[in-house]
């Protein structure tokens, strides 16, 4: 919850689908630090939290029903003083590596190796997304390919992924999208 500082937490009866409050029902992250999106490990024992406001990332424990803080990092530069505004975060299919993007006064995208075994980040790289506002972005299930929406451009700019590395490259291709604000990957089967 951006507004107040919050990780909810909800246990859902199957049986019933209903929700109820989780036990601990909720997880405070640092004051006006305002989360946004959340994302699980593959291996369903981290939850990596960025924030929108702060421009931080938070890297949780889970256990069921129960949040642990084990790392809180910045997603910004040093000696940066523009305006933050972190938007998405997702990890590569195979875990390896977390992405996450800051809009306006940075438009890029931030690569994270992820630590087996703790599920701690480490900083890669920082790549401009060459539009303004990278709200959204996704990769493709194949890992190959990073696609990043921008909502105050004309264009879904498309980056080549380096698997082993984690680190992004421009591929020069362009998809025509006036103010994309959100991606998503469909399987044809």
């Amino acid at each position: 919850d951006l507004g107040t500082d919050k990780v909810f937490t909800y246990e859902l009866n199957p049986a019933t689908g209903r929700l109820s409050d989780g036990k601990p029902p909720y997880t405070e992250v640092a004051p006006g630090s305002g989360p946004r999106h959340l994302v699980f490990s593959p291996n369903g024992k981290n939850l990596y939290l960025i924030h929108e406001i702060g421009g931080n990332l938070t890297v949780f424990k889970y256990q069921p029903g129960k949040l642990s803080i084990i790392q809180t990092l910045s997603n910004v530069p040093e000696d940066f003083h523009g305006r933050i505004w972190a938007a998405d975060i997702h990890l590569s299919p195979d875990g390896r590596f977390l992405y996450a993007s800051d809009r306006d006064d940075l438009n890029d995208i931030v690569v994270y190796a992820v630590q087996s075994g703790t599920g701690k980040l480490t900083y890669v790289d920082r790549t401009p997304t060459g539009e303004k506002t990278p709200r959204n972005f996704v990769i493709t299930p194949d890992g190959k390919y990073l696609l990043a929406g921008h909502q105050n451009g004309n264009d879904v700019i498309v980056f080549r992924r380096n698997a082993r590395t984690g680190k992004l490259t421009l591929t020069g291709q362009r998809i025509t999208v006036p103010h994309a604000v959100c991606l998503q990957m469909i399987r044809d089967n």
